[in-house]
C-alpha cells in the first residue's frame, strides 16, 4: 500500500532541471521502457555491475553522499537517507504508517523529512504537484 505506479511519476521525469536516480533493481519491462524515454534518469542497475547483489546499502549510501535530496515513497531508502542527514521528501499514501503521524508535514523522528501526503486514496496528483513545486524552487 506504500507504493506508487511509475506512470504517476511521469510529470516529475519531464522536469529538465532534475536528474533522477532509480535505485530499484526490480524494474518491469514496461517500467524500463518508460524510464528509458527520459535522458535525465539514471538506472543504477544499468550503471553498476552487480548492483544490489551483495552491497546494496553500501552502493546506495555511496551515491546518496552526492545527491541534493531524496524523493521516495516510504521505503528503506527514505530511512537510509534521513539517517545520513539528507533532505528527504517522503511521499505518503492516505492513512500512512503510524511513524509518520496523520496530519503534519514533519516528524520528530527525522528533522530532515518533509512529508507529502495523498489527499485522496489511490490518487497521487496533489503529491506530484507538491514535489514539482519543490524541485522547481
Amino acid at each position: 500500500n506504500r507504493s506508487m505506479e511509475l506512470t504517476d511519476a511521469i510529470p516529475l521525469f519531464k522536469l529538465k532541471n532534475v536528474n533522477w536516480i532509480i535505485t530499484s533493481k526490480e524494474i518491469t519491462n514496461e517500467e524500463y521502457s518508460i524510464l528509458k524515454k527520459y535522458d535525465n534518469i539514471i538506472i543504477l542497475n544499468d550503471e553498476i555491475v552487480n548492483y544490489d547483489v551483495d552491497t546494496s546499502f553500501y552502493d546506495t549510501m555511496t551515491i546518496l553522499k552526492y545527491v541534493d535530496a531524496v524523493i521516495s515513497t516510504d521505503t528503506s531508502i527514505v530511512h537510509l537517507a534521513l539517517t545520513m542527514d539528507i533532505q528527504t521528501y517522503v511521499l505518503l499514501v492516505l492513512g500512512a504508517e503510524w511513524r509518520w503521524g496523520q496530519v503534519h508535514d514533519r516528524t520528530n523522528w527525522y528533522p530532515k523529512a518533509t512529508l507529502l501526503r495523498q489527499n485522496k486514496i489511490h490518487n497521487w496528483d496533489n503529491v506530484i504537484t507538491a514535489v514539482t513545486q519543490i524541485v522547481q524552487q
